[in-house]
């Protein structure tokens, strides 16, 4: 394991959100700027980098191998929203606040900060697989996700077929899987811009965590032990039992670790977006992201650590 691959990405990604603070910070952008920013990664670029990403050439193999990660990564949002509920319920955690923490919970940054980490250690056929679990991360996020995160206004709805189709989230990945499945080849002419357009999504969501930081407390950051406690359960708790079950379960090293390396990640910085997006308690989710990132650098590489000795490689 390239343990400094590791710790490089996650720090570059950490840099980005301290330059989005430093920009707004400077009065660069303005609040509705920033919510505009917001918009356009949910509604652009991420759906773009998703179909990009998906749009890969077809094999039996992979094919299997792709049900196995996708199979394996929706059920564990089962088990994730079991352990959200409860966090909140002990810790009697009520209101926005609550939809904040089973979010973080839930929900690890798989595409923003997961896949350059995937890359570096597993290359291009590592990225095909992590593409293909990202998508029941946007399955989970438009409909479990965005019912947690609006519930708190009292318009509450259980998403339907129509609505859910509505959402870019949704859309790109349906159109991602035709295209995987399909012989079907997007253009180069074509291609190239759209791979320009998805990967500044990665830059764009970051530095908008940063933004959103500028109108919080960073001294209360350290002093909030509810987000101490949910953004260890995020990256360190639920990735150790995460990886005892893999382990069990005797899936191939290759799959297991792209699995683990995504679980492992801190909470997506769509949470903050999102919580911009539908009004809800952003000031904590941007918080959440900031710290989850931050102790990341220094639970990723243990928890690779603990992977390699386990499954000797």
């Amino acid at each position: 394991m390239a343990i400094q691959n590791v710790l490089t990405q996650t720090v570059a990604l950490f840099l980005l959100i301290i330059i989005g603070y430093i920009v707004k910070k400077l009065d660069v952008v303005r609040d509705s700027d920033v919510k505009g920013i917001s918009e356009l990664i949910v509604k652009v670029t991420m759906p773009i980098m998703i179909v990009v990403s998906m749009s890969r050439e077809f094999s039996r193999e992979k094919l299997v191998f792709s049900a196995i990660m996708f199979g394996i990564s929706s059920l564990s949002y089962i088990f994730k929203n079991i352990i959200a509920k409860w966090f909140t319920k002990v810790f009697k955690v009520e209101g926005p606040e609550s939809a904040i923490y089973e979010m973080m919970i839930l929900f690890s940054n798989s595409g923003f900060m997961g896949f350059p980490v995937v890359k570096a250690l597993y290359g291009e056929e590592g990225v095909f697989y992590a593409a293909i679990i990202n998508v029941s991360f946007n399955i989970f996020i438009w409909t479990l996700g965005v019912n947690i995160i609006s519930r708190h206004n009292g318009k509450q709805t259980k998403p339907s077929a129509k609505t859910l189709l509505k959402n870019p989230g949704i859309a790109s990945v349906i159109i991602g899987a035709v295209l995987f499945v399909a012989p079907v080849e997007i253009p180069e002419v074509i291609k190239g811009p759209l791979q320009m357009i998805g990967e500044s999504t990665t830059p764009l969501a970051m530095m908008t965590i940063g933004m959103l930081l500028v109108n919080t407390s960073i001294k209360t950051l350290f002093k909030n032990k509810k987000l101490a406690l949910a953004s260890m359960m995020r990256i360190l708790v639920f990735p150790i039992i995460f990886m005892a079950i893999l382990f069990m379960l005797k899936i191939p090293p290759i799959l297991t670790g792209i699995l683990l390396i995504l679980e492992s990640m801190p909470a997506a910085s769509s949470i903050a977006i999102f919580a911009r997006r539908y009004d809800s308690d952003y000031e904590l989710a941007s918080q959440g992201v900031f710290l989850s990132t931050l102790l990341n650098v220094i639970t990723i590489p243990f928890i690779l650590y603990l992977f390699s000795m386990l499954f000797k490689v």
